[in-house]
Parts: C-alpha cells; sequence; structure tokens
C-alpha cells in the first residue's frame, strides 16, 4: 500500500506516467530495459526482452495514442478477486516482523487507441508471457499458479469493460523488434504524411517493377524521383514504416542490401 501511495506522488510530482515496477525492484535472473521512449517522450521501464519487443509492437500500431507499463492494480479489489475465484494473492513475507504480506499486483501493458470507425480512445490491457511458460507440455503446479495470476488480471479489467489480451514471443517475434528498432531512432513526430505518402507511392510503384532487386536501389530510385538526397529517403522510409504508411513486410529482417516484401 506504501508502495502504490508512493508511486501516485511520484507521478503527480512530475506530471506525467511513470512505472509502477522499477528495474532495481526486481529480484528474478534476466535482462531489464530502461530508456527513453521516442514517440512518448519519457523514460520506460521493460522487465524482459520479451516485454521490450512486445512494447515496440503495440507502441508503433497506427492507432496507438499512449501506453503505461507496468500499470498497478487495486490492491484491496485483486484480494476481493482472489476470494471470489478462490486462489492465493500473490504475496511476500517479511523476514523482520515475520508477516505475509499482499503484493500490489500490476498489468504489463495498458494501451490507449483510437477506435477508427467511431473517433473514441479505447484501453486495452496486455500481459506478456513466455509461450512454454504457459503452454507447456506438461501442466506443472508453476503454471497453473501462472494462470491463476493471470486470471485475477483478466476479472480486474472485466470490470472496468477493459479487454484483456495475454500476448507471446509468437506476436511480437525478433524481426518485428529488429525492423521497428531500425526505424525509431529516426522518428519525426512532425512527420509530413503528405511526403510520407509521395515517397511510398513512388517505392511502391519502384518495387512494383523489379520485386527482387535490393532496398538500397529502391530507395535511390525514389530519392531520385522526388528530388531529395539518399540520406533523406531513408529517413523517410524509416518514418513511413513507423506511420504505417509503408506496407512492407515486417516478418523479415529488413537488410538493405536484400530485396523487401511487401503486403499488396
Amino acid at each position: 500500500m506504501k508502495e502504490l501511495g508512493k508511486w501516485r506522488t511520484l507521478c503527480a510530482s512530475i506530471g506525467e506516467y511513470r512505472s509502477f515496477v522499477r528495474v532495481s525492484q526486481t529480484k528474478f535472473v534476466g535482462r531489464r530495459h530502461l530508456h527513453l521512449c521516442p514517440r512518448q517522450n519519457r523514460p520506460i521501464t521493460l522487465l524482459s526482452d520479451g516485454e521490450y519487443r512486445a512494447y515496440q509492437m503495440l507502441l508503433w500500431r497506427s492507432n496507438a495514442t499512449a501506453i503505461y507499463e507496468q500499470f498497478p492494480l487495486d490492491i484491496e479489489e485483486t484480494i476481493d478477486i482472489s476470494d471470489e475465484l478462490g486462489v492465493i494473492h500473490p504475496n511476500g513475507w517479511d523476514r523482520k516482523s515475520r508477516i505475509r504480506y499482499a503484493h500490489v499486483m500490476s498489468t504489463d501493458f495498458l494501451v490507449n487507441h483510437l477506435d477508427c470507425r467511431t473517433g473514441e480512445t479505447i484501453s486495452t490491457a496486455y500481459t506478456f508471457k513466455y509461450h512454454n511458460s504457459i503452454y507447456p507440455l506438461e501442466l506443472n503446479r508453476s503454471v497453473r499458479r501462472t494462470w491463476q495470476k493471470l486470471d485475477i488480471e483478466k476479472e480486474f479489467w472485466r470490470r472496468r469493460n477493459v479487454e484483456y489480451r495475454v500476448i507471446t514471443e509468437r506476436d511480437a517475434t525478433k524481426p518485428i523488434a529488429y525492423n521497428l528498432d531500425l526505424c525509431r531512432f529516426e522518428y519525426d513526430p512532425d512527420a509530413q504524411l503528405d511526403v510520407l505518402g509521395q515517397f511510398s507511392k513512388s517505392f511502391i510503384a519502384t518495387w512494383c517493377e523489379n520485386r527482387f532487386v535490393d532496398l538500397r536501389t529502391i530507395i535511390e530510385s525514389t530519392s531520385q524521383s522526388m528530388g531529395i538526397t539518399s540520406k533523406r529517403a531513408i529517413t523517410i522510409f524509416k518514418n513511413a514504416i513507423l506511420y504505417r504508411v509503408l506496407p512492407i513486410n515486417l516478418d523479415n529482417r529488413i537488410e538493405f542490401y536484400r530485396a523487401v516484401e511487401m503486403n499488396i
């Protein structure tokens, strides 16, 4: 409860969201990620490589407007839900006081996105888990316990009419994350959609003429047709991907010396 109060005070004092779980608080073995997000322009805390890839996938969706990582859930309500479901609430043991206490649960990602049909902002909650940790060949105690925690989260968001999804590394693949990483360092928040559209139209026309030519050649040809430098063309190319204007297939790693696939 004290941690939740401190977190709320921190967010209020700086005027923006901060992850409830910090890198320094985690005890399990694995890689962590703490970096400045170019799109949200704030520090982001991610607790595994899988979470990092999931974050990139969700962040660069065209209708995503905000992502809140490690979002805390109201502890009194999650305790009530665990009692209702007949499962043990996540807890810890205080060695000094020799008292067992309830942990504040959190959801990996709460994503706000625009509904293209209505223009409304809709929220969706996501939990990332590695596939083998929830769909093993043999069901064991650890997996059952994981699903119990997921059921608590699911019910928490159901009560708020928020869709809840579990995603794995099969949804957020390494090639997709690699391609988005390749592009994100040149992200331009003020990119002009008409320029991106013009570039994409010229790029696709060149690609259709020869689908097996390497990417660098296509970009060079597009830069000449638009009267811009190759460097500028590469920047526009990367932003056209991030803004989802250029329908390039992100399931395979983008290499400038290789041909690319298009989803057209």
